[in-house]
């Protein structure tokens, strides 16, 4: 069995519009393209059709990154700041990413809460 085969999004764009003007049939574009089957160019085209260019653009594959809340907890309540993902803090909290705050307040700095007063 061949190994599957990728394909760029400029390909993809350009068999589903020969497609979509009425160049070839999919079977024409599979032939020409040495493509698996029609199939293929009609999932393009379905795809194309239903999310537009976008839906042709690789996907990234894996987990999405971890993301934390940072929330600031003061004497007076709680405030919302933002979300950062987790390998930007790490590397963003030496450098003050918080700079409105007083650098001496914080019990954890990055550790997705800020207590501040405390």
């Amino acid at each position: 069995m061949k190994p599957k085969q990728s394909f760029s999004f400029e390909f993809k764009l350009e068999v589903v519009r020969r497609f979509l003007d009425g160049e070839a049939t999919t079977a024409e574009l599979a032939r020409e393209y040495a493509l698996s089957s029609p199939k293929l160019v009609e999932t393009w085209v379905r795809k194309y059709r239903r999310e537009g260019e976008d839906a042709l653009r690789p996907k990234r594959r894996g987990r999405p990154e971890p993301v934390k809340w940072f929330v600031y907890r003061t004497l007076g309540g709680s405030v919302e700041v933002g979300v950062e993902a987790v390998g930007e803090v790490q590397g963003e909290c030496a450098e003050g990413l918080f700079p409105a705050l007083d650098g001496g307040a914080f019990d954890q700095a990055c550790g997705g809460v800020a207590l501040v007063g405390g």
